[in-house]
């Protein structure tokens, strides 16, 4: 079943705990890790209803509910990115360069390739501009760049791991350390000159990129805190709530101060579409170690309860699928949102109901057409299933 190879965030064959309630910093080789898979549809899933949101509200049709649901799930990406950080650094594979080009990167640019063209050949088709024209090619070209800003960001990433890797082989968990406080001063500094839109010659641009979220998933994943999974749990599950609520509030009720308050959308200093302040740091934190903590053995009570729900055989299997056809969910799922768009009729009085029936229609159609064609026997490093 496992090659031993690495597409998009897939768990390495050498990497994978034998028991679901292990920490996978223990690392047994004989299973998939749990709590990996259960992040990775949880954020999926998420990215799928912001997206859904969005459409909705670039159609002149979102409602404060939507802010709310955009708000709750803003870790989608940032957890991505952290698990990525997780899986991918301090590992041997990345000393043979070449190896690791024609490899585990190829995995990521072959189906980026493929559902870019057809994204850009559906949405220049609907604009009514596709043709064997200058202009129509142009259109298509334009289109094709301007499609799945963060797979184009994951392209740059993955450039980068191998010297990345090489910074932590060497300094380990105080590297990650010391590039984490460098981080959050940077975060912290240009969250002040944002707010107050002050002009600087400051430049700490480099720590507060979306690595800050690889180093993050990396040290969370290593450090053994002090505090018992139970504990940790609740770090995690208050990190995560009082960030949430703290992000609506300004959403909600500060729609104009809230533009300031977070590093996200295209921000001068970052220069990035990557949300990067404070406050989604740390809900994307309290995510990850609410659900890394609660699939320890240790863990006691209605929390290990609540784990053992996603343990169940249909569920389990679900999961895994959900998570080995993740990334080539996020690259057709936009497609499939505005063909079922078009499909049906949404206002602004029944759009808090329609985001959901979009969301779980787009998600299952994408995720269908993954697994579709994995059975017809398309490999799955073409289309984004590892």
């Amino acid at each position: 079943m496992f090659s031993g190879k690495m597409s998009f965030l897939k768990t390495p064959i050498e990497y994978i705990p034998s028991d679901p309630f292990s920490n996978i910093s223990r690392r047994i080789p004989t299973r998939r890790i749990a709590f990996i898979d259960e992040l990775r549809a949880l954020s999926i899933m998420s990215l799928v209803l912001i997206n859904t949101s969005t459409l909705l509200s670039n159609k002149g049709v979102f409602t404060y509910e939507e802010y709310v649901l955009f708000s709750t799930m803003a870790f989608g990406v940032p957890i991505f990115l952290m698990l990525l950080g997780t899986l991918m650094l301090e590992r041997d594979y990345y000393d043979d360069i070449p190896k690791f080009l024609k490899g585990r990167f190829m995995h990521i640019i072959l189906p980026f390739l493929l559902w870019n063209t057809v994204i850009a050949i559906v949405y220049t088709y609907y604009h009514g501009d596709l043709g064997l024209s200058m202009f129509g090619l142009t259109a298509l070209f334009k289109t094709f760049l301007l499609q799945h800003w963060y797979a184009w960001m994951l392209i740059g990433i993955y450039l980068s791991l191998p010297i990345l890797n090489s910074y932590i082989k060497e300094t380990k968990i105080g590297g990650a350390e010391y590039f984490l406080v460098l981080s959050f001063l940077a975060v912290v500094i240009y969250q002040a000159l944002e707010i107050f839109n002050t002009p600087t010659y400051f430049n700490l641009t480099f720590f507060i990129g979306p690595i800050i979220y690889l180093f993050l998933g990396y040290y969370l994943d290593h450090k053994e805190f002090k505090s018992g999974p139970n504990k940790m749990i609740w770090i995690g599950l208050i990190l995560f709530l009082a960030t949430t609520a703290f992000i609506v509030y300004f959403d909600v009720f500060h729609q104009g101060f809230q533009r300031t308050l977070f590093l996200h959308h295209y921000n001068f200093y970052t220069r990035s579409y990557m949300d990067v302040s404070l406050v989604i740091i740390l809900q994307a934190a309290g995510v990850f170690l609410f659900w890394k903590y609660i699939n320890f053995d240790s863990t006691e009570g209605i929390f290990k309860r609540f784990a053992l729900l996603f343990k169940k055989p249909l569920i389990s299997v679900g999961i895994k699928s959900i998570s080995r056809s993740c990334y080539g969910i996020y690259l057709t799922h936009q497609t499939m949102l505005l063909i079922i768009f078009l499909l049906v009729d949404v206002n602004y009085f029944n759009a808090y109901y329609w985001t959901f029936i979009l969301a779980f229609l787009t998600f299952v159609s994408s995720w269908g057409i993954i697994t579709v064609l994995r059975k017809i026997g398309i490999p799955g490093y073409y289309i984004g299933y590892d």
